[in-house]
């Protein structure tokens, strides 16, 4: 465990930035680290506003497989707790962040949760996409100082799990999930819908 611990911070120092960085590739950072997130949201939106049944429930089942990945990824930061770099007094930070515990990734937990079930469909240029995207996500985090890459890899083992578990039952549970979620949908976008802006 030792030998390891040493790897992830021999690692993360390689990785992150310090005081020779250039400020164009720390705005980068910042930007990859913090906003890529939005891209994601406005994806599953567009997805689910524009995409036809499939793509709809495809969208849903993105979403459970997140929410999954996080209460897998909450419980493993329980069990084994790890310090932030910063909270041990390690390499440089960038961008503000709380000492809470850096196990997973909840960032690239979620990435890769909604990565695995678009690639796993016709969507799968999408999934490409955002997992391409999460790596970016994930490098910056440790680039910026707030993640160790132990942190990325067990974010990715919790996605996995995540979208293993949730396939094994999702055709079972998805049409009864879906129908009550669109029918909430359809009354509260019913002006939207009417002008054909969005799909009903």
């Amino acid at each position: 465990m030792d030998s390891l611990e040493a790897l992830n911070r021999k690692i993360f120092l390689l990785i992150n930035a310090d005081d020779n960085t250039a400020a164009w590739l720390l705005c980068l950072g910042k930007f990859l680290a913090k906003d890529t997130l939005y891209l994601l949201v406005l994806l599953l939106a567009c997805l689910w506003l524009w995409g036809g049944d499939a793509r709809r429930r495809l969208t849903l089942k993105a979403i459970v497989t997140a929410a999954a990945a996080l209460v897998l990824g909450t419980l493993a930061g329980m069990i084994w707790v790890h310090q932030r770099p910063f909270a041990l007094g390690i390499g440089h930070t960038y961008i503000p962040h709380i000492p809470n515990a850096s196990f997973p990734s909840h960032h690239t937990a979620i990435f890769a949760a909604v990565g695995f079930t678009l690639l796993a469909a016709e969507t799968r240029t999408y999934g490409w996409a955002v997992l391409g995207v999460g790596i970016a996500m994930a490098w910056a985090r440790i680039f910026m100082g707030v993640h160790f890459p132990l942190d990325m890899v067990g974010a990715v083992v919790m996605a996995a799990a995540a979208y293993f578990g949730v396939s094994k039952v999702w055709n079972k549970y998805a049409a009864c999930v879906e129908s009550c979620l669109v029918h909430v949908y359809r009354k509260i976008f019913a002006p939207l819908i009417s002008r054909g802006w969005v799909r009903p």
